[in-house]
């Protein structure tokens, strides 16, 4: 499996940059999945891709460039330039009242 994921990558010239520990491959337009940035917030994407969505009440805003449908979360990819600002505003937004879901009955990851 590694093996074909690092062939990939070559083929497709990714380069890789790291963010909080983490390594992310972008494409050739500084773009990645946002499937494994939504992992990093600790969400599944569908369910982290309401903060792009313009229709959303939670909407990040339009600061955050993306390549895709906001509706097809399996293809959508975030600016590599943009991560931090999507996990800065998502990190605001667990830690806001409005974010926390204390039914949970863990503290947010986010609590200061």
């Amino acid at each position: 499996m590694r093996q074909s994921y690092l062939k990939y990558e070559q083929e497709n010239k990714m380069q890789k940059f790291s963010l909080g520990g983490v390594d992310f491959c972008a494409d050739n337009d500084d773009f990645v999945m946002f499937g494994n940035v939504a992992q990093f917030v600790g969400q599944q994407s569908q369910y982290a891709s309401r903060f792009l969505n313009p229709d959303s009440e939670n909407y990040f805003g339009p600061e955050i460039r993306l390549k895709g449908d906001v509706h097809d979360y399996h293809d959508l990819k975030i600016h590599c330039d943009d991560i931090e600002l999507f996990v800065q505003k998502h990190r605001e937004y667990q830690s806001s009242p409005k974010g926390w879901r204390p039914w949970f009955g863990t503290p947010s990851p986010y609590a200061q």
